[in-house]
């Protein structure tokens, strides 16, 4: 079996934390397992980046501007949220392709936007998706802090100065 773990960064963060001791500790059980990144801090051979240098620097500035304009050109919150409107070219790599799973795991800030987990599914590959944050649940913002807008079709998330009315924390309910 051929897993490739998906996760922003490889060695900085909770989250890549535990994505990189899951793949060694698959790899350490004999499965074929890999870490595909946009961020990669190590030298580890298990892990590779996605997508070329332009296509990262592209997809991250175009989330943050447009959550940067939302804010009303506050940089307060510009962290809190995430849409997952952009991404790097990961169903490309090789590593991706012959894969069998795919673990999604911390997937945001350009790294993987909703348009490709579609495809990922519609290309047969078993998805699982560890949360290690609660985005997958409001669709926007990363921690709820209280709020419990996302349990009732939020669309106006606070951290959004000028919450778009059909922005994602809206579509997911």
């Amino acid at each position: 079996m051929k897993v490739v773990i998906l996760n922003t960064a490889d060695a900085h963060g909770g989250a890549a934390i535990a994505s990189w001791r899951l793949l060694h500790a698959l790899a350490g059980e004999g499965v074929d397992a890999r870490m595909l990144v946009v961020d990669r801090t190590t030298a580890d051979p298990l892990v590779d980046v996605a997508g070329t240098a332009e296509q990262r620097r592209w997809a991250f500035l175009r989330e943050r501007i447009g959550i940067f304009a939302a804010n009303g050109l506050n940089r307060r919150d510009l962290f809190k949220v995430s849409t997952a409107r952009y991404g790097v070219d990961v169903l490309s790599h090789p590593w991706l392709r012959s894969a069998d799973v795919v673990c999604l795991n911390w997937i945001n800030q350009g790294m993987l936007s909703l348009t490709d987990v579609g495809r990922l599914a519609a290309m047969g590959k078993r998805l699982v998706w560890t949360l290690h944050d609660m985005w997958c649940m409001t669709g926007i913002c990363h921690h709820a802090y209280g709020c419990d807008g996302y349990e009732r079709e939020c669309g106006h998330c606070r951290f959004m100065r000028f919450p778009y009315g059909n922005d994602l924390s809206h579509r997911v309910w």
